[in-house]
């Protein structure tokens, strides 16, 4: 399945994490494992590339996310995804060519990422809160995932509190590939 995401994303404080937490009623919290596939030369990360498998539950979800924009923590991307049975050590070229017609050879799985995930939903527009743990580091991020438009009240709350959206922000693949 191929769809375009757009998401404002800003990693923030823990402290700015804590005053998201009671800002919103959250619907729901989602426990997630991201296992991250990288090549030898690192052409997935030059380009910007994200290959992953998304554990939730017993469910595994083979992502792969190109870049179409970004511009300061506005990501635009194309996703494509499916379901699989098992997690394996390695993706094939085939495997990944198959799914998102990139040709960018064998990946290999380089580790995981874990996340305790706050979702709170407003209309077309879901706000995402993340804990993430990895490789020995914690971090905390705020995702706006929209479709069409962005309502600008949304933002505005988020201006109210300090979180700006306005920032350059890697994303979870990075961090975790840079660390």
């Amino acid at each position: 399945m191929k769809s375009i995401e757009k998401e404002y994303k800003e990693v923030i404080t823990r402290e700015k994490y804590d005053q998201l937490l009671e800002l919103f009623e959250w619907d729901n919290e989602v426990q997630q494992v991201n296992y991250y596939y990288f090549d030898e030369k690192n052409l997935v990360v030059d380009k910007g590339i994200t290959v992953r498998v998304r554990q939730i539950n017993d469910k595994l979800i083979l992502q792969i996310k190109t870049p179409v924009d970004v511009k300061g923590s506005l990501h635009i991307k194309k996703e494509f995804e499916k379901e699989i049975n098992h997690l394996d050590k390695y993706i094939s070229g085939h495997g990944i060519a198959e799914l998102s017609a990139l040709n960018i050879g064998k990946l290999e799985c380089k580790g995981q990422l874990f996340t305790i995930r706050n979702i709170f939903a407003a209309g077309k527009t879901m706000i995402c809160l993340d804990k993430n743990m990895y490789l020995g580091k914690v971090d905390y991020e705020v995702e706006v995932e929209y479709q069409d438009k962005i309502d600008d009240s949304i933002i505005n709350t988020f201006k109210e509190i300090g979180v700006s959206f306005i920032k350059e922000t890697q994303g979870k693949n990075t961090r975790f590939h840079n660390e």
